[in-house]
């Protein structure tokens, strides 16, 4: 009497290497996701530094380069949509988001979309908090070189994030991080005010010694 082959067996080896061919497409993707991502995070700082350049021409090109990247990603996400809620790639999609709304605001004056954008909905109001650091910079820059009515543009951008963030009333578990970039931004604004306001006393201030030292020098004058 031969060996019969215990009972489930068969099944069970089946089951195995259908198990096996679906983990081997999820590391497959994984890979490839996370080289993209990589490439996208790259991409979207350079581009950053580009636009704290006024170079928006080249931004634009590194911009264009990651949004292909990230095309790439969602075509292959198509079939693991739960990809797009991974760590490495959500935060590919807030550098992006973050790169693509600074250059959208500064030579366009205009906010985009996450449809828009193709990035989900979470990592685009992460990456909306980043963005109010990014346009910080650019305020402080604007008063280094005496245009106070960009930087007081730009800060009501700031306010304008902070505030829109800010009235999200959602637990963390769902908009994880959210809060904290809130303290952030909140912290920004405050500071860029601070800075903007001192700028214009202290402009305020060389008037005065200015027109005060002509009013004596003509006064010299006379004598």
């Amino acid at each position: 009497m031969s060996e019969k082959e215990p009972l489930g067996m068969s099944d069970l080896e089946s089951i195995i290497t259908s198990i096996v061919r679906y983990l081997d497409e999820q590391y497959d993707l994984r890979e490839l996701t996370l080289t993209l991502s990589r490439d996208i995070i790259r991409l979207s700082g350079q581009a950053i530094k580009l636009i704290h350049r006024l170079d928006f021409d080249n931004a634009a090109k590194k911009i264009e380069e990651a949004r292909n990247k990230l095309d790439e990603i969602n075509g292959k996400l198509v079939k693991y949509p739960e990809f797009r809620e991974k760590g490495f790639i959500s935060s590919a999609f807030q550098e992006y988001t973050e790169a693509r709304l600074l250059l959208s605001l500064l030579k366009d004056d205009k906010f985009i979309s996450s449809e828009d954008l193709g990035v989900p909905c979470v990592p685009y109001l992460l990456g909306l908090g980043d963005l109010v650091g990014e346009l910080r910079r650019h305020v402080l820059d604007s008063i280094r070189r005496e245009e106070i009515e960009k930087a007081e543009k730009l800060l009501d951008i700031m306010e304008e994030v902070y505030i829109q963030l800010v009235a999200l009333d959602y637990p963390d578990a769902l908009i994880s991080g959210l809060r904290h970039k809130c303290d952030i931004a909140r912290s920004l604004v405050e500071k860029t005010r601070g800075d903007i306001t001192l700028s214009l006393q202290n402009r305020q201030l060389m008037k005065k010694v200015q027109g005060l030292s002509e009013l004596l020098g003509g006064k010299e004058d006379e004598t």
